[in-house]
């Protein structure tokens, strides 16, 4: 595929989309050591109050319920902020997939405007190192998006495809009908065969 300039740089939408997704990972896996961090806390303080429990119990101590009171109002709000940062690392995962997606079609919008020629999945592929079945979700992409058609400015062109969902439907119905006019046959001859 003939470059109108060689692409040697990366665009400065499909960096901004990276940098995002990178800032999108790095604040889940934050999110993920606080909420494992708060949440081992929240248990072993709760696991004290147990322990501090089983003791008073067995010794015969009377420990008060400042202790109870006081474990209980620190392990709480640990609890919470674990739950919280959980939330908040679940949030950020679903961001990085959509900036990852919008960095491939900057990239394939990059290569389809230097392109002097239409656009194939499979130039686009080797333009990209990526497989062609990528690419070519790539340009439907591009497509649906408006940034590329078969006849604009930015052509790519289209595979050529042989058969569509509705003509293998077409094709099962009739073979149903067909089967189904053959076993009625079948049976028209089996129930004329018994009357003789």
């Amino acid at each position: 595929m003939p470059l109108q300039a060689p692409r040697k740089r990366q665009g400065a939408k499909e960096l901004r989309a990276l940098e995002r997704a990178e800032a999108a990972r790095k604040s889940r896996a934050k999110s993920r050591g606080g909420a494992i961090a708060a949440g081992l806390s929240a248990v072993g303080i709760v696991g004290m109050l147990g322990l501090a429990a089983v003791v008073s119990v067995v010794f015969g101590l009377n420990l008060g319920l400042w202790i109870l009171a006081g474990g209980l109002f620190t392990a709480g709000p640990l609890a919470a902020l674990a739950a919280w940062l959980g939330a908040r690392a679940s949030a950020r995962s679903k961001q990085i997939p959509a900036a990852i997606d919008e960095a491939w079609t900057a990239a394939a919008t990059d290569v389809v405007e230097q392109s002097s020629r239409s656009v194939t999945a499979s130039s686009l592929a080797e333009a990209l190192r990526i497989e062609e079945p990528q690419a070519e979700e790539l340009l439907a992409l591009l497509e649906a998006s408006d940034l590329v058609r078969p006849d604009g400015n930015h052509a790519y062109q289209p595979r050529l495809r042989i058969g569509t969902p509705a003509d293998a439907i077409a094709d099962s119905n009739q073979a149903a009908e067909t089967e189904a006019q053959a076993e009625a046959e079948a049976m028209a001859h089996e129930q004329k065969r018994e009357r003789l």
